[in-house]
Parts: structure tokens; sequence; C-alpha cells
């Protein structure tokens, strides 16, 4: 089986199944809004339990101060 497969639309006449999906199992924290790998069954940061990644939405925090300094 490979990565893509075509998935089947019961909504279209005849399950046409025209639309492509790519499922990479990707989770993240709802807390922190960190990416996780698939087998990490924790944040390593807070604890918390992992989420589909489409499902974390929202304001994201502010990027870390080391990133907002000026090169000289």
């Amino acid at each position: 089986m490979g990565i893509l497969e075509r998935k089947r639309n019961e909504e279209e006449p005849g399950g046409a199944g025209n639309a492509l999906e790519l499922d990479l199992d990707l989770r993240a924290c709802p807390t922190c809004r960190r990416d996780l790998h698939p087998w990490e069954r924790t944040c390593p940061v807070d604890g918390s339990e992992p989420v589909p990644r489409k499902l974390v939405t929202g304001d994201f925090p502010p990027p870390p101060a080391h990133l907002l300094m000026d090169e000289e």
C-alpha cells in the first residue's frame, strides 16, 4: 500500500473518489502547539496528550526572543 491512495467520496454520484489524501499522522500538542513525532504518546514539554495537527488552531505563541534579536 502506497502513501498516496484514492479515497472514495460517498457524496459524489457513483462514489468516483477523485481526491487524493496524504495521511502523515501529523500530531501536535494542544497546549504548546509543538509538532510531535507519531510515536510520542505525550508532549515532552508539558505532558499533554497529542491531537491531530489540523485540530490545533488559534493564535500561535510569540517567537522566541533569540529569533527576534538583530545579528550584529
